[in-house]
Parts: structure tokens; C-alpha cells; sequence
């Protein structure tokens, strides 16, 4: 029986593949490598690196029987570490019977800022500082006396701020001070709550 030169180049062809797998099973190991031309991997981007927190403060003070107005800016910021400079001046309500002339304190303070919720920001700050209290009676204000004292202070806040557009926010929150020389009848501690707005 005789085979067409086509059968046996078939034949021959088939054998040498059955040959070359065998070889690649005898050795235990094979490696095939695809690749899509084309195609990369995808790479993460990179994380923004965070704003320095600098703000500008300035707002309405409210204390147990005075008002008045506060103004603070951060002069350094490190990520979410600020330092800076603030200062309030208090005005006793008029319906007080005593009465008082203004009270002015100025303090060098550092805060730390974080984002806890998104764009919302809570900021802790500790200062220290001076202030000048005036207090007289009414019966010294009619005898013409007043009297005024200076002492040093240490202030502590927590501020929140809600954003209203890029740099304009609505921020707020407590202050307390103590003052190292209380006025007589005084323990030397006031508590304030302030409301503003914040650049930043």
C-alpha cells in the first residue's frame, strides 16, 4: 500500500510534536508567556499631599454678662500644626449694675487641625497670654475712680468649621481662660463661646 507524499509529511510532522512534548514533560518545566501588545498595568495614583492648615478667625465673643469681638491668624502651618496670634476685646452688658470699661487679652497660641469629617475641620488650641481687666462699681464710677489690672492668661479652645465655598467657612466653638490673678470674688475662669467666619 503506498502513501501519497502529503500523508507521510503529515506523519513525520505529527511525530516530531509528540518528540518535543515529550521532551518538555520529561524536563518537568514550561513556561508560556502571553502579553497584550498595547496593555499596562494600571498604577495608583499618587496621594495629595495635604494643605498646610492656616486660618483666619474673625467673629463674635459671648461670655456670662459681657459681648464682644475676636480676631485670630494663624501666622505658621506645618500639614495640620498652626501657630499664631489672637485677641479679644469684652465689653460689659449694659444691664450689668456694675460697671466695667473694656477687657482686652492677647494670647500666642498653637493648634493642631484635623479632617475628620471631609471637608469639616476640628481644631484644638492651647495659648498663652495677657489681659487688661477693668472693673469698678457703679459708686466708683460716679467718684470718678476706675480702676484697672493687667494679668497673664492661658487659653483653651475647640473650634469647628464648615466650609461654604474654597476658602470661606462658618466656624465656631468654646474658649476658656484662666487667669493666673483672678479679679476679688472671681476664681479667674471665663467661659466664652465664639461664632465666625474662617479664611484659609
Amino acid at each position: 500500500m503506498r502513501l501519497s507524499r502529503t500523508a507521510v509529511a503529515s506523519l513525520l510532522l505529527v511525530s516530531s510534536s509528540s518528540a518535543a512534548l515529550a521532551d518538555v514533560a520529561a524536563s518537568g518545566s514550561a513556561t508560556v508567556a502571553v502579553s497584550a501588545p498595547g496593555l499596562t498595568p494600571p498604577r495608583e495614583a499618587p496621594a495629595p499631599a495635604r494643605r498646610d492648615e492656616q486660618w483666619w478667625m474673625l467673629g463674635m465673643v459671648r461670655a456670662s454678662g459681657h459681648s464682644g469681638a475676636r480676631l485670630q491668624v494663624d501666622v505658621l502651618g506645618f500639614g495640620g500644626l498652626s501657630l499664631g496670634l489672637g485677641g479679644t476685646l469684652l465689653a460689659q452688658d449694659p444691664n450689668v449694675m456694675d460697671v466695667a470699661v473694656p477687657r482686652a487679652s492677647g494670647t500666642a497660641y498653637v493648634a493642631y487641625t484635623a479632617r475628620l469629617l471631609g471637608p469639616i475641620g476640628v481644631r484644638a488650641q492651647l495659648g498663652f497670654g495677657g489681659a487688661i481687666v477693668g472693673h469698678a462699681s457703679t459708686s466708683s464710677v460716679m467718684a470718678g475712680d476706675s480702676v484697672a489690672s493687667s494679668t497673664t492668661i492661658t487659653e483653651g479652645a475647640l473650634f469647628v468649621s464648615v466650609p461654604l465655598g474654597r476658602r470661606l467657612g462658618l466656624v465656631g466653638g468654646p474658649v476658656v481662660e484662666y487667669a493666673a490673678t483672678p479679679l476679688p470674688g472671681t476664681d479667674g475662669r471665663t467661659l466664652s463661646v465664639f461664632a465666625g467666619l474662617q479664611l484659609r
